[in-house]
């Protein structure tokens, strides 16, 4: 199932989940609206579990070209960002 909510500035953010083997269909729905919920709190457009992604592709352009709005990170975004530390020490961000 997949969730999508739109800002009033027309900013889209999604999760998605997976029903589990007898799992009902109304329990599949409660989950990911509540992850939905979790994730426009975070105060991010990209949700957490691809945050990584843009963050990584961001490292390889140029300074100032690009920005990124995100909650807080997850640990996968951390474990990324380990990956390659010089280039994305310098100039990552984090407001809490």
């Amino acid at each position: 199932m997949i969730l999508v909510a739109e800002s009033t500035t027309g900013s889209q953010l999604s999760v998605d989940t997976i029903a589990s083997p007898g799992e009902l269909p109304e329990d599949v729905a409660q989950r990911a609206s509540n992850l939905l919920i979790e994730e426009i709190f975070k105060g991010g457009y990209v949700d957490s579990s691809s945050q990584f992604l843009p963050i990584l592709l961001m490292s390889v352009c140029p300074e100032d070209v690009s920005k990124i709005r995100v909650g807080a990170l997850s640990p996968h975004t951390f474990a990324s960002l380990s990956l390659d530390p010089q280039s994305h020490s310098s100039r990552s961000r984090q407001n809490d």
